[in-house]
């Protein structure tokens, strides 16, 4: 079984279209899908997913590109949510200096701090969005340790790869993965400890190397995990079990 620990089957490309969707990553094996909020009405609907589909647990946050529309009330609405007991993580939430013009930097490390203390208060781990700010992030994370949760389509090299995982978070791998052109990935993949592996699609986002499709699905997740198994050379299904069971480990027994 595989389980792809991020994706967004709530947006408007998959409207009508889930249970398909589900049906196709379950013929390739990807039996479980974390889906992921990015703001509170997201968040609800991915929670009303998992109510409507069998396989799927749910995520509660603002993405950081979203923390200048939603201010101090809607984070609060974050709290509720997570306190309803629907969610399995707190996030999307993180640092992202690469989409100027959506949040200033104040307004993002302040929803970042937010996130890391709620998941913190909750005993819930979090899920990480980083894009050209991982120095920023990991001073944040400094002051959060122990705060459990995976840094999600991980996009850095090795020196960073081996910070994540000495913090104790895991390191979750999708479609840059499989491009031969991001060398960096790729060697960061080869070092991540066993038991931090995780794979993703991001779905519908960041279709793998070599799909010709538009839109990413959790089915992809396959993919992701036979480029991982054949860089760490590593028996795919091994890899399979490995990761499903830190999945479980990190979201919760019922993945």
């Amino acid at each position: 079984m595989i389980v792809d620990t991020h994706a967004h089957l709530q947006v408007a490309a998959f409207a009508g279209d889930v249970a398909a969707v589900l049906e196709r990553a379950r013929a390739a094996g990807v039996e479980r899908t974390v889906v992921v909020g990015i703001d509170p009405e997201s968040s609800l609907a991915a929670a009303e997913l998992t109510r409507q589909h069998a396989g799927l647990v749910a995520t509660a946050g603002v993405h950081p590109c979203s923390a200048a529309a939603h201010g101090p009330g809607d984070l609060q609405r974050i709290e509720e949510l997570i306190d309803s007991g629907d969610y399995v993580a707190v996030g999307e939430t993180g640092l992202d200096w690469h989409h100027r013009g959506t949040s200033d930097r104040a307004e993002q490390l302040d929803a970042f701090h937010f996130h890391l203390d709620l998941a913190r208060r909750r005993d819930l781990p979090v899920v990480i969005h980083c894009r050209k700010s991982f120095e920023d992030l990991a001073q944040v994370l400094g002051h959060h340790r122990g705060v459990r949760g995976v840094v999600h389509s991980f996009a850095e090299g090795p020196a960073q790869a081996e910070q994540v995982a000495a913090a104790g978070l895991h390191v979750a791998f999708g479609g840059l993965l499989t491009s031969p052109r991001n060398r960096k990935i790729r060697a960061a993949a080869e070092l991540v400890p066993a038991e931090l592996l995780l794979v993703e699609t991001d779905s519908p986002f960041l279709v793998p190397d070599g799909v010709d499709e538009a839109r990413n699905e959790p089915r992809h997740a396959r993919r992701v995990l036979e480029v991982l198994a054949e860089l760490r050379g590593e028996d795919v299904n091994v890899l399979a079990e490995r990761t499903t069971a830190n999945a479980r480990h990190l979201f919760g027994s019922h993945l």
